[in-house]
């Protein structure tokens, strides 16, 4: 739902930067993490066009990426996701 006369802007993924951070490749993450190899290559390649993600996959996708429960927690927002400005208004 749209609220009337709010920007459209979208959040953009950063998982790539994420793993290439930590040094771990697509395939690793899959197999560490129990995501299916095909939800870890639409992450890396979703950019603006991610429409939703669950929080379950989300948790398993930072664990196989290496990192602890801890690390996961002091996560800020703007370390997961950055803020694509529409052009439309």
């Amino acid at each position: 739902m749209m609220l009337q006369g709010m920007k459209t802007n979208r959040l953009r993924p950063r998982f790539r930067q994420l793993a290439d951070k930590r040094g771990v490749k697509k395939m690793h993450i899959s197999q560490l993490s129990g995501v299916p190899y095909q939800t870890v290559q639409n992450y890396y390649n979703s950019g603006e066009d991610l429409k939703g993600l669950r929080l379950s996959t989300l948790y398993a996708f930072l664990r196989g990426i290496g990192y602890s429960d801890r690390e996961i927690l002091d996560l800020r927002l703007g370390d997961l996701f950055d803020i694509v400005v529409s052009d439309a208004e």
